[in-house]
Parts: structure tokens; sequence; C-alpha cells
């Protein structure tokens, strides 16, 4: 949660048939995204994962599988068309200083968050 107290956003991977990615609080459910073409190139046996969220200018997500850059999308209302409230969950300001919630931007940001999984 944001100091506002509105959900945070995050991603989700699909590991199906072809594996595939959307951004909660974004996209429709139903909306999955292909990697790009660095993706085909990334070995089957181990993936180590890696998002990191750009707040430098507007809302830009990054994703690594392996360090090999595998989507990076800025976040715009026409990208975000499935939320039209997109920006609060992406990208509220905060607007107090005391509070310990720390939002998932921040989090990835902070800790660079690795998830490490088998396919």
């Amino acid at each position: 949660y944001s100091k506002n107290e509105y959900v945070a956003a995050g991603y989700q991977i699909y590991f199906g048939t072809k594996i595939q990615y959307r951004f909660a609080y974004c996209q429709y459910l139903s909306t999955r995204k292909d990697f790009n073409s660095n993706f085909d190139t990334i070995s089957t046996t181990k993936r180590v994962w890696k998002v990191i969220i750009d707040r430098s200018s507007g809302v830009t997500v990054i994703i690594y599988c392996n360090d090999v850059e595998v989507a990076r999308v800025t976040l715009t209302d026409a990208y975000c068309s499935g939320r039209n409230n997109w920006n609060t969950h992406w990208g509220a300001k905060q607007q107090s200083s005391h509070s310990t919630k720390m939002t998932l931007h921040q989090i990835f940001t902070k800790l660079h968050l690795r998830l490490s999984v088998c396919s």
C-alpha cells in the first residue's frame, strides 16, 4: 500500500506454453504481453528475473531475465487503457513522511527485486 492507502501496483509473469507478462492496476486481467525478441535467446534451464521501476521521467518498468532486458514499458494513459486511475497505483505522490509503509516502487527500486523461477 502507498502512504495514501492505495493498493500498490504490480506485475505478473505467466508461465504457459508462451511466457508473457501483465501489469496489474494498468491492464485488463485478460491482457498478456509478449517479451521482446531478446527473450528468445535466454537459457531455459535457469531464469533469474529483475524488475526495475524508473520514475525519473514518468513511470517506466524494465524487466530483465538473466541480466538481459526483455521488456521496457513507459506507462501512459494509452498503455494502461484497462485502468483509468493507473497512476494512483503506479505513481502516487507520497504526502506523508512518517508512515513506515513502502510502495511497491520503493521496494523494487531499493532492493532491485530478484525472482528466481525454474521453468
